[in-house]
């Protein structure tokens, strides 16, 4: 496992089970939500796919099975690829609880079976700000690919954290950064050249640099 992704189990086996519970209610509570509307629990992912008896779905850091048990009560066979024991404890009480399967592997990524995945799934599946947990995006993508069956598909809908803190804009060619210091609660982790600036004591700053753009990954 990359350095990275143990910072990132860390950082989501910190009392994971206890916030899915404050936010989403208890499992048995949770359960009833997904079995009363479980394709308005899928929001608007619902309208990518064609089709949910019997498909088989790979749920790519899918959490606390929040999408995963929706899509198996609609009959598709998931799995869902996590990197936090504590996700997994939820979502597989929230499955038991709504009485359907669900397949969780806790694992890095980066190093999912693909002697026993590979080839394997109709759809990949991701949403709700995925990939900025991966330095390699080509390395990612090549994983998402070996993944699927000839024909299948991925379905991606992504965010950068980063874009609930702070508004882009462009104006004369630059990319201007305005910050919004009252989101900021706890500790962030960030780079060295993000860190500059939020020392600073301005609330905007310039950059010429494009690889600050490489952070939005916007749905």
């Amino acid at each position: 496992m990359v350095d990275y992704s143990i910072q990132n189990k860390k950082a989501w086996e910190y009392n994971a089970y206890e916030f899915w519970v404050k936010q989403s209610g208890t499992p048995v509570d949770r359960a009833k939500k997904d079995l009363e509307n479980p394709i308005g629990m899928l929001k608007r992912y619902s309208d990518y796919f064609d089709t949910y008896n019997g498909i088989k779905v790979a749920n790519i850091c899918g959490s606390c099975g929040k999408k995963a048990v929706p899509l198996a009560i609609l009959g598709a066979e998931v799995t869902v690829f996590d990197i936090s024991e504590d996700n997994r404890k939820y979502a597989l009480e929230v499955a038991t609880a709504a009485k359907v399967n669900l397949n969780f592997e806790v694992c890095d990524i980066l190093e999912i079976d693909k002697e026993k995945y590979g080839n394997y799934f109709d759809v990949v599946f991701m949403e709700g700000g995925v990939l900025h947990y991966f330095h390699e995006i080509d390395e990612f993508m090549c994983i998402m690919y070996s993944l699927l069956k000839n024909n299948g598909k991925m379905i991606c809908s992504d965010f950068h954290p980063f874009s609930k803190i702070s508004i882009f804009y462009i104006l004369n060619n630059r990319l201007w950064v305005i910050f919004q210091r009252k989101s900021l609660k706890g500790k962030w982790h960030m780079p060295g050249f993000l860190k500059k600036i939020f020392a600073s004591k301005c609330l905007s700053a310039v950059t010429e640099s494009i690889q600050l753009v490489r952070l939005l990954i916007l749905s």
